[in-house]
């Protein structure tokens, strides 16, 4: 299965944060698969 993290489609949400984000800030974030290696990449915080 391939998932697309795209407008109308998945996203991702955030729990337990330790910092307040706003839109328009760059974080890391790190996506873990099953079988893969987990992957680190630059997500920008967007406002609905």
């Amino acid at each position: 299965m391939t998932a697309v993290l795209e407008p109308g489609g998945y996203d991702v949400m955030r729990s337990n944060k330790m910092v307040e984000f706003e839109a328009g800030d760059v974080v890391p974030l790190t996506l873990i698969f099953e079988s893969a290696p987990s992957q680190t990449v630059a997500a920008e915080i967007r406002d609905n």
